[in-house]
């Protein structure tokens, strides 16, 4: 079989050969037709056993042992036991070369590895580059290397939604979320991100209140008066967070001012320039009225007044330096009396007499003080005073709102006298005043009636107002020496001073002469003296602005600056009360 084989090869390359014999291009196989045999180039080590280049081969070694190349069976060709025999090729540029071809084929078939990735999730595989695959499986995302079920948030905005991307999250845009800030009404979903589309429009409470922003820590609104006088509607002006109607009064009204000139939205009335004038019949509120000067009578001098005059339930009826006629509501009331001289230089009533024009006045407060019916009243900048507490008239009169003057119209905020008569309520063991007027007496469970005149005020100052909050708390004086007895408006006593129970509420307010603020005065207490007893008072005491020097049981001064001078007994004290709600304290060593 291998004679006939090793023949039927070298036929073949007999047949291939050039016609003409010539040489072959190099590594081709030549052959020596003369020896009868053909040469193999040796391209084996030198030592091998193979017969190199040239060397003559007979017919007996064509197909030798030497000659034949045994190799495994890569084709699956040949039964078994047998082999596979290599043919001499003819030329290798035409024969391909067996090891490349199974290079290619393996070049072909990519490898990844283990792809295995540890999650539960996903189906491992390796792609036609030799990288590995991770699918999630249905219902899941595998997003960042971790596994999420359907509908798993990442925050309010982002959501695993397979049906839409299995490999990253979804962003819910247009939907509602929290972005955390309580000044946002209206929160959305943009691009994964919460976004406050609907700030707090922080809508002032009424006109006279503006917005100063929204606390981000709390979400509620800040709003801040806005400034008196300025306009809050037609005709109407702010006041105390109030919107008003200008000042109340219509025009031609005639008011007294105690100042030189008339304040803005009035002019002078020149005819009541030191004199007054007698009306013909009944007169209203607010115009002057008496017998009329001679013509070249000096402004200095008295005037018998008696007039009758129509009132309603909230009108004042008096004369300033004269008299006071009361007031009952719808009726006609009678003033009479002689009105007391003039300062010389000044005006009858020692007032200046204007008239109401279409401006607008609105009174104003002074620094430090804003009036309230109510310790919850008193704005956030302020706090109760407490020396006026229970001491000026507390509560609202039938009629009248807080805040605002009463007597009159709400609004009236010039000055003039004002007549008060109704039951005002009042706490348990306070006591009522009229500023600049009178006392009422202690309140009882039912209120207090109160039928007076007070006194015209000054143009700042609304008629009747209540001076319960100021800036900041009266200081106490430390520099007294051992055993002085002070009261402070607190509820307990100062670092170095003892609680002095015995004279708690029972003595003076104000500066007693020679000393200093808070000072007892009167007669000294007895040792163990009882609480509820009578004490005789002689002093001078200096006032600060607007308070009142009063003692439990006595007597007052009005509403004033300056030295006042009071010599009286002052009551028994209502067992459980304090007469001026102060804590009495003495001095330690």
């Amino acid at each position: 079989m291998r004679l006939f084989t090793g023949l039927l090869s070298f036929a073949l390359v007999l047949g291939c050969s050039s016609p003409d014999d010539a040489p072959v291009a190099s590594g081709d196989v030549q052959v020596d037709d003369s020896a009868g045999a053909f040469e193999f180039p040796d391209t084996q080590p030198a030592g091998d056993g193979t017969p190199s280049a040239g060397a003559d081969l007979g017919d007996e070694d064509v197909f030798g042992e030497d000659d034949v190349a045994e190799e495994p069976d890569a084709l699956g060709d040949i039964g078994p036991g047998a082999e596979d025999v290599v043919t001499p090729p003819v030329d290798v540029t035409d024969v391909p070369d067996v090891p490349a071809v199974a290079d290619a084929v393996d070049a072909t078939v990519a490898e990844c590895g283990d792809c295995d990735d540890g999650q539960w999730c996903t189906v491992d595989g390796c792609d036609a580059v030799g990288e590995c695959t991770h699918v999630p499986t249905p219902g899941t995302c595998y997003i960042d290397g971790e596994c999420f079920y359907s509908a798993t948030t990442k925050s309010p905005c982002e959501k695993c939604v397979p049906t839409n991307d299995p490999l990253s999250w979804t962003s819910l845009d247009g939907g509602p979320c929290e972005d955390g800030n309580p000044c946002t009404l209206a929160d959305i979903c943009d691009d994964g991100v919460c976004i406050g589309v609907m700030p707090n429009p922080c809508t002032p409470p009424g006109p006279c209140t503006e917005s100063v922003g929204c606390d981000v820590k709390t979400g509620e609104c800040q709003f801040a008066a806005r400034p008196d006088g300025v306009s809050c509607g037609s005709g109407s002006v702010c006041f105390a967070e109030a919107c008003v109607p200008g000042d109340g009064l219509p025009t031609n009204t005639v008011a007294w001012f105690d100042q030189d000139t008339c304040p803005g939205g009035w002019s002078l009335y020149a005819q009541a320039l030191g004199r007054t004038v007698t009306p013909s019949g009944q007169i209203a509120p607010g115009t002057t009225f008496g017998d009329a000067l001679a013509s070249g009578e000096e402004p200095v001098h008295t005037h018998g007044v008696s007039v009758d005059v129509a009132t309603s339930s909230v009108s004042y009826v008096g004369i300033g330096g004269c008299c006071n006629g009361g007031t009952t509501p719808q009726t006609t009331v009678n003033v009479s009396g002689t009105a007391e001289p003039a300062t010389t230089g000044l005006p009858y009533l020692q007032l200046l007499p204007c008239q109401k024009t279409d401006g607008q006045v609105v009174g104003t407060v002074p620094a430090g003080l804003t009036w309230a019916t109510t310790e919850a009243q008193c704005p956030g900048d302020t706090s109760a005073w407490t020396l006026a507490a229970d001491r000026y008239l507390v509560g609202t009169p039938a009629g009248g709102t807080p805040v605002a003057t009463f007597g009159a119209g709400d609004g009236l905020n010039t000055p003039h006298a004002h007549s008060v008569s109704g039951v005002i309520p009042t706490p348990a063991k306070g006591i009522a005043l009229a500023s600049g007027c009178c006392a009422g007496g202690y309140a009882g469970s039912n209120g207090l009636t109160v039928n007076t005149t007070t006194s015209a005020e000054t143009p700042v100052f609304p008629g009747v107002a209540l001076p319960l909050c100021a800036a900041a708390p009266s200081v106490v004086p430390d520099a007294a020496p051992a055993g002085i007895v002070l009261f402070s408006q607190t509820e307990s006593c100062p670092p170095g001073w003892t609680l002095f129970l015995a004279a708690a509420g029972r003595l003076i307010v104000g500066t007693a002469a020679a000393g200093d603020v808070g000072l007892t005065v009167g007669d000294a207490l007895a040792d163990k003296e009882d609480r509820t007893h009578t004490h005789s008072v002689a002093v001078s005491a200096t006032l600060p602005s607007r308070t009142i020097s009063a003692a439990d049981g006595g007597n007052h001064q009005g509403a004033q600056n300056g030295v006042v001078s009071a010599t009286f007994t002052s009551g028994a004290a209502t067992s459980g009360g304090r007469f001026i709600q102060l804590t009495a304290c003495r001095r330690d060593d």
